[in-house]
């Protein structure tokens, strides 16, 4: 009794969360409600990144970011070059995270750009190490992030000369778009164009140069967010390719226990409390809660009002009417055509009040 209790769609274990206030059984059908009227946004946050070049051809290459954090997101990408063909990465490791390639972009073979990515695990090494499945010049690059909560679109593009570019439209506000870039040469150099360089790197040694650069952007509302760059060498070819990273949401979930009214977050693995509200008068009881979409909650009382609550904190905004009624008011309704909440009483009458009261 008195135990809220959420299933995690990832692998649909059970978590649970005992308020530490109040009492009696939760009432009603606890609703998460949506994230898009009073939920919270993580957004998305660059950490540190490094990257490393090959002397001539290799197989592997191997990063050393500053610091890593478990349930971060490792981005890497690679830039490949070889006479008569790209070969491609066969696997990424930190000795704990499981990484996953993304997308790809490979220009007839000149220049290939792969991006991968993982969810950092707890035990992972700093140094994130690259195999390739045969022998080329190979730049590898690996960004963190924080607050990463899905993977989104994708891109690629491809193209000759000094204007490397990719593009990809956001889903959500506060996303960001990674980018990986490869370009053939052995002189000249890439610099920033649109969007943040946070690394960029050409190999030394050989016959079949690679430049590879990983770069972010990032837009408030839902867009178009091009990464590019500028490249000095002309007449050489590029690959490109880009990956979203979907901002982190978190369920609020109001209840209520006999007399207290409760505020909970669910990050998709734990919940953790936000506030605890008795209503101005401390009625004996109340009733399940209705939310308006515009950050108020409204709760019926025993003292025969209705009781506004902020979403942000739970404190007790205003209640109506002023002057109580002969009876306790039972569960409120939200009217979305009118703004109107409408809430029996236990004196027969059903009464109706404008919402932000």
């Amino acid at each position: 009794m008195g135990n809220l209790k959420a299933i995690k769609v990832s692998d649909n274990t059970v978590v649970s969360h005992t308020p530490a206030s109040g009492a009696g059984p939760i009432k009603g059908m606890p609703w998460p409600i949506s994230y898009n009227t009073i939920g919270q946004t993580t957004s998305v946050a660059y950490v540190n990144s490094a990257s490393t070049a090959s002397n001539g051809i290799s197989t592997s290459c191997a990063a050393t970011l500053p610091s890593v954090t478990a349930g971060n997101t490792n981005i890497v990408v690679v830039a490949l070059r070889q006479s008569g063909g790209a070969a491609p990465v066969s696997t990424i490791s930190d000795g704990a995270s499981t990484y996953s390639r993304e997308v790809y972009m490979d220009n007839a073979g000149n220049a290939r750009t792969e991006i991968w990515s993982a969810k950092v695990a707890a035990g992972a090494s700093t140094t994130v190490t690259v195999n390739l499945a045969a022998g080329s010049e190979v730049v590898c690059a690996v960004a963190q992030y924080s607050g990463v909560g899905a993977l989104g679109r994708t891109s690629t593009n491809s193209g000759s000369g000094t204007a490397p570019t990719v593009s990809v439209t956001t889903q959500d506000n506060n996303n960001w778009v990674v980018a990986g870039f490869a370009h053939q040469g052995a002189t000249g150099t890439l610099s920033a164009n649109q969007g943040n360089l946070r690394q960029v790197n050409e190999t030394t040694g050989g016959s079949s140069w690679v430049k590879g650069a990983l770069t972010d952007n990032t837009s408030a509302t839902p867009a178009s967010v091009t990464n590019s760059v500028t490249a000095t060498q002309t007449g050489t070819s590029w690959a490109a390719a880009a990956l979203e990273l979907r901002t982190k949401s978190t369920d609020t979930i109001i209840f209520s226990r006999n007399a207290t009214v409760h505020s909970v977050d669910f990050n998709g693995t734990a919940l953790s409390a936000n506030w605890t509200t008795t209503p101005t008068g401390a009625p004996a009881t109340v009733s399940t809660p209705v939310d308006d979409g515009a950050g108020n909650i409204y709760i019926g009382g025993s003292d025969g009002k209705v009781h506004r609550l902020l979403v942000s904190d739970g404190s007790d905004a205003a209640q109506v009417p002023a002057t109580g009624v002969a009876g306790t008011m039972g569960d409120p309704t939200f009217n979305y055509d009118l703004n109107k909440i409408h809430v029996g009483a236990t004196d027969g009458h059903i009464y109706t009040f404008a919402t932000g009261f």
